[in-house]
């Protein structure tokens, strides 16, 4: 059952056209409220865009709002990418695009203190920080984009207890599978650089790479992986490494996956810290040969759980094997009956130890073969790793990723997640918003028709136990929002 509750129209709340909008939580990840972007047009003879920042609390309650002003040049198209919240600071990221080769030239980060309404621009273009007097956008509209087409650079901000980090880091766009990144680099929340990972030259001839795969306050891990080629990309040694951001100390240094523990599976981890202990749950996948080239498309066998203490040191390790639970599934060497293998959607953690993960059960692999979804299935382990049972969601066939978001109560074993789905009935397709709750190992599901003739809603992250839904009617061409709390 979902409860209506308070009601915002967007259009009352600025006279600019909305852009964006965002969930703003603090540094444990709760929702504290809500930030809405609108673009107000030029100004300062067409050599800046002005926009409007809007601040609801968690109830969709007014407290502030304020204009910010970004620079303006006709060949770049800026499109506001996140919006942070840190110690009554707004973090406002602004991605643009060249317009030619549509390829992204920097990351604007725009900080507005609440306290006042000021506001500062920091630049981050192509490994360049430049700071709000030096930005110059008549001198980037005249570089050669073009010749940046084989990577890409990303800048995000990570939000830590009393501070932020700006995190940036290069993409390979043209081989993901063998360096699918070139650095990260880690700076303080005035641009001031404290530590960078990457690859010299000698490490990319030997075949290594790396992913950035968790940041946990003052805390990085990196998956680094030394491959070997021989008529494809082989298994070496994969080690996950734990760094301290500020000092670029290596905290411990984790064996994962090598030549002769593994046989011919691949542990593709998964990871969160809880406290001071690091929670991985690893997909094993299916290497003939050790060839671990595209693994991600590779079916999954069944999870590897390990538990590490802050040392690195081994706590639990424990593996369960998809073919030994899913008999009633008709699951064998990584598929069931119908071609479909089951792949982690979402994990989930809680503070017993206890933990679910939520497969899907898919086919194709997005590029030769479309990928079609299917059924979801939620499997519950204990703190252990072992398994406990596991429970069948059917739904119909999508071509598209039919998961919405979740949201987590780890104290109390609880967890919301939700999901869409198409059902043809009575010759017409209908449209639901499937709500789940999972806990202690059991699950309740309800379903909330949301599309209509005459509207479209669209849904959102909020709070734990509501849901902060757009509405936009046709006829009146007009956007709301609404908080609604979900009895279940």
């Amino acid at each position: 059952m979902i409860v209506y509750g308070q009601i915002q129209d967007l259009s009352q709340l600025s006279t600019g056209q909305h852009e964006t909008s965002a969930i703003l939580n603090d540094h444990n990840q709760k929702v504290i409220g809500y930030a809405f972007i609108y673009n107000k047009g030029l100004v300062d003879d067409d050599k800046k865009q002005q926009f409007e920042y809007v601040i609801l609390d968690k109830n969709l309650n007014k407290i502030t709002n304020g204009n910010y002003n970004v620079p303006y040049h006709k060949i770049f198209i800026p499109k506001v990418s996140s919006i942070v919240f840190n110690n009554q600071n707004l973090y406002i990221t602004t991605t643009f695009r060249e317009n030619k080769y549509a390829i992204t030239t920097g990351q604007l980060v725009t900080s507005v203190d609440l306290k006042n309404n000021n506001f500062k621009n920091q630049l981050y273009s192509n490994g360049s920080i430049y700071q709000n007097d030096e930005i110059d956008f008549d001198y980037l509209s005249k570089l050669d984009y073009a010749s940046t087409y084989s990577f890409a650079n990303f800048l995000f901000v990570n939000n830590v207890k009393d501070k932020i980090h700006f995190v940036s880091s290069q993409i390979n766009k043209l081989d993901q599978n063998i360096a699918p990144l070139n650095y990260v680099t880690f700076y303080d929340q005035d641009f001031n650089k404290k530590y960078e990972y990457y690859l010299d030259g000698e490490k990319r001839k030997e075949y290594y790479s790396f992913l950035t795969k968790s940041i946990y306050g003052d805390k990085t891990v990196i998956w680094q992986r030394k491959s070997t080629y021989n008529n494809g990309i082989k298994l070496g040694i994969d080690r996950l490494l734990t760094y301290d951001i500020n000092s670029g100390e290596l905290l411990n240094n984790i064996l994962y996956n090598s030549k002769s523990l593994n046989a011919q599976e691949y542990f593709d981890p998964n990871i969160e810290f809880v406290d001071d202990r690091m929670l991985v749950i690893g997909e094993i996948k299916s290497t003939p040969d050790q060839y671990i080239g595209k693994y991600q498309s590779k079916p999954s066998l069944g999870i590897k759980r390990n538990i590490y203490n802050e040392k690195g040191e081994v706590i639990l390790e424990n593996k369960v094997y998809y073919q030994d639970v899913f008999a009633d599934l008709k699951f064998k060497n990584g598929r069931d009956n119908k071609g479909f293998k089951f792949l982690i959607t979402e994990f989930f953690n809680f503070s017993d130890l206890s933990f679910s993960i939520l497969l899907a059960k898919e086919k194709g692999d997005g590029s030769f073969v479309l990928t079609k979804t299917t059924d979801f299935i939620v499997v519950n382990f204990d703190k252990d790793g072992k398994y406990k049972n596991h429970i069948l969601l059917e739904k119909s066939k999508e071509y598209y990723d039919s998961y919405l978001f979740s949201q987590e109560n780890k104290e109390e074993n609880e967890v919301l997640f939700f999901y869409q789905e198409n059902v043809k009935e009575a010759g017409k397709k209908n449209y639901y918003l499937v709500v789940n709750k999972l806990k202690d190992g059991k699950l309740t599901q309800v379903k909330m028709p949301f599309k209509t003739d005459s509207s479209y809603l669209r849904f959102s992250k909020a709070e734990y136990g509501s849901i902060l839904i757009t509405e936009y009617n046709k006829d009146d061409k007009e956007t709301s929002i609404r908080l609604e709390k979900i009895n279940i």
